[in-house]
């Protein structure tokens, strides 16, 4: 081939690590939420209202140019690096620009080492080159990297070819020809994409027109032949942008949404009014979303709305039908007050009959705009009844002025605010959004029960709260939404867990604590916990003043845990870059037992653990009754280093024969138990790392690259494995 390619022999070219910079591998964070977006309310007939919703969610681990490949056997996405390969990536964007990459073929893929492409048509024809590129060698060719091809001995010889690098290739491509010009990387399953094009079989004839006898050209089927069909095409090579955006109305007839590029246009509909919920999604290239649910009122205008009182003084009840569920609701009150509901739309009518009034609005814009509830009592309920279409209405704000028994309405989704100057005693709906839930002070504590929909309220109540219920209730795709309240009695959700909970009353703050997952969250927690329970965390961060008597979590978890005391720390799964700080006296932390891997975690105990079970633990540390240590330091390194004369009872690692249990982590108190670390993994690229106590009474384990049993007890004095310690001080 005329076109010189990276050789799977590495020559014996020294080390240029001097001039080399490792690509370090980020995490991709992906799609994410930066800017909530927030509520509006406009005036009927306004002008469309605009957004840049750009600034509102981002793909935090782009920075450069982002290009995306595409080929039958999926796509690759790739990251251009565009500050450290300048003029490499102005050379290939030339010809993605210019469509020279259109309908080329991935013609070499040698096992195990690159994909390359971006020189040859389906008929063998080469594609127009331009000048070659001055060689800029500054990142390593490891594995998920995309760098140039170029002519053999001759380092600025790069035009048009490329190639992935679906290995580490460092140790050889970085040490030939100058070093191969590394100008972007892959995101997210653009490397598996390119690890299945590698794999797939080779002709045993080359490939077509001037690639005929060529090696390692891939094909898709066996003896198929290198027609163009069987061959591997890159049917387009194009710069897109970074995340893709979508929006979409509950109530495109009030408000409806439209995207031209990254600018979000909201048009309201003549003469309308309501409230509708605009969801808005990013999309990275990794197909990962973050979406946010804002709402939308558009008020009655004047001459528009239509007041209609129930209860003393007034009808026995009020019927409508909600235009966009098609539900037919009622509404009435029961007991001392009466209630003020408004409604807007153009054209209203009502009608008397036996059962009350009926509402109606003939232009389709009909919406219960608001309650408002005086002279109410504790023996008063406000009683919503749906039926027909789906059962489920939309309500707007709600004030009580006073107390309020109960607010029955299985069927309601409170689309606005709900405010009460007194206590409440039960409130059932099926959910509430983008709102606030405002209970006053009165001798009921609330028992807030969302039947089945989706609730993202805040609720900020002045007595404390015997109970909530709900389906889901996760202000992960709004505004954080938070908890505020003395004490809870019980938090239970059939799904999702995901806003800040404040509780100030201290005692017994929280009873119970259930739900499939928690999402997110901050929780300030003054008083004890009685128990939480939960599928798992992800970006929960619960502070406790108090004793947690017992948290259990199943599926790969992450927490930030601060608690004066906890009795069970349990996770039936892995536990991934954690931090569980336990600060109260005594027995500080009783079992902490994990059924996986323990990784990335510190675990730092004020004063005792009482004992630690996991698979394994890497990159980790747990403290007990440890001083705040230098920058650099990992364990105590005199008697002085420990804040108290804490112990950890023991810790027993259950990691599968040969598989490493122990890896990079440290373990240190005062007075160490029996430690049973299983597979120690002692060579640690030397930084050393270990267990370090005044006393210990046992470490044992086996020694990774010996096989050599580890048996230590009773130890008077340091003992040093390779890079593994036991430091006696």
């Amino acid at each position: 081939m005329k076109v010189s390619h990276a050789t799977r022999p590495a020559r014996k070219a020294g080390r240029r690590s001097n001039r080399i910079e490792g690509l370090e591998r980020r995490m991709l964070m992906s799609a994410t939420l930066v800017q909530a977006f927030p509520n509006l309310s406009v005036t009927s007939g306004s002008a469309p209202t605009t957004v840049d919703v750009s600034t509102h969610f981002s793909d935090p681990s782009i920075t450069g140019t982002t290009v995306l490949v595409q080929t039958a056997n999926g796509n690759i996405p790739i990251e251009l690096f565009d500050t450290v390969t300048p003029l490499t990536v102005t050379n290939f964007l030339h010809y993605v620009d210019n469509s020279l990459y259109n309908n080329t073929i991935i013609h070499r893929a040698p096992a195990g080492f690159v994909d390359q492409g971006g020189g040859y048509t389906t008929t063998g024809t080469h594609i127009f080159q331009g000048p070659a590129v001055t060689n800029e060698f500054h990142l390593s060719n490891t594995i998920g990297t995309v760098a140039m091809a170029k002519l053999g001995s001759d380092p600025n010889s790069a035009t048009s070819e490329w190639f992935v690098n679906v290995a580490n290739n460092s140790a050889n491509l970085d040490n030939q020809n100058g070093g191969f010009t590394v100008f972007a990387h892959v995101l997210y399953n653009g490397l598996s994409v390119a690890q299945a094009i590698n794999a797939l079989p080779k002709s045993s004839t080359g490939g077509p027109g001037s690639l005929v006898g060529a090696s390692d050209v891939p094909i898709e089927r066996s003896g198929g032949g290198t027609s163009a069909s069987n061959l591997v095409v890159v049917s387009s090579v194009s710069r897109v942008p970074s995340m893709t955006f979508n929006a979409v109305s509950s109530n495109p007839a009030l408000v409806s949404p439209s995207l031209s590029g990254n600018t979000l246009s909201l048009n309201y509909g003549a003469g309308k009014s309501g409230i509708a919920y605009v969801t808005v999604s990013g999309t990275d290239l990794g197909g990962n979303v973050a979406q946010q649910t804002f709402r939308v009122v558009v008020p009655a205008a004047a001459g528009n709305t239509l007041p209609i009182t129930i209860g003393a003084g007034g009808a026995k009840a009020v019927t409508f039908t909600d235009p966009v569920s098609r539900a037919t609701g009622t509404i009435s009150l029961k007991g001392p007050g009466s209630a003020a509901v408004t409604f807007g739309g153009t054209g209203l009518t009502q009608a008397s009959g036996s059962g009350g009034i009926t509402v109606t609005g003939p232009s389709g814009d009909l919406n219960l705009a608001s309650i408002n509830v005086t002279g109410s009592t504790r023996g008063t309920t406000l009683v919503f009844t749906t039926k027909g279409g789906s059962q489920k209405i939309n309500v707007g704000d709600i004030t009580v002025t006073g107390s309020l028994g109960a607010l029955m309405g299985k069927g309601v989704d409170v689309a606005g605010d709900f405010t009460s100057s007194g206590s409440v005693k039960t409130i059932l709906i099926d959910g509430a959004r983008n709102g606030t839930f405002t209970i006053g002070a009165g001798p009921d504590a609330l028992s807030l029960t969302a039947n089945s929909g989706t609730t993202d309220e805040s609720i900020t109540s002045a007595n404390p709260i015997a109970s909530l219920n709900a389906n889901n209730w996760d202000s992960s795709a709004t505004a954080a939404a938070t908890i505020t309240a003395p004490r809870v009695g019980s938090i239970h959700t059939h799904t999702a867990f995901g806003v800040n909970l404040k509780l100030t009353g201290g005692g017994a703050a929280l009873g119970a604590f259930k739900a499939s997952v928690i999402r997110n969250g901050a929780w300030t927690v003054t008083g004890n916990v009685g128990s939480i329970q939960a599928g798992g965390s992800l970006s929960w961060a619960p502070t406790i003043s108090g004793k947690l008597s017992s948290l259990k979590l199943s599926g790969t978890s992450s927490v930030a845990l601060v608690a004066g005391s906890v009795n069970t720390f349990n996770v039936r799964g892995a536990l991934q870059n954690s931090t569980v700080t336990v600060n109260g006296a005594g027995t500080d932390l009783g079992r902490f037992v994990v059924s996986g891997a323990v990784t990335g975690t510190t675990i730092n105990a004020a004063g005792n653990i009482a004992s630690i079970m996991a698979v394994s633990i890497s990159n980790s540390l747990i403290y007990a009754g440890v001083n705040a240590l230098p920058a650099g330091q990992t364990l105590p390194a005199a008697l002085t280093d420990f804040s108290t004369a804490a112990s950890i009872g023991s810790i027993s690692l259950t990691a599968k024969k040969g598989t490493a249990a122990f890896v990079n982590s440290d373990v240190a108190a005062q007075n160490l138990g029996k430690l049973s670390l299983g597979a120690v993994a002692t060579s640690n690229s030397g930084q050393q790392f270990g267990i370090a106590g005044h006393t210990i009474a046992a470490v044992s384990g086996t020694d990774r690259s010996t096989q050599k049993k580890i048996a230590l007890t009773n130890v008077k004095q340091t003992v040093t494995l390779t890079d593994f310690v036991v430091k006696v001080v």
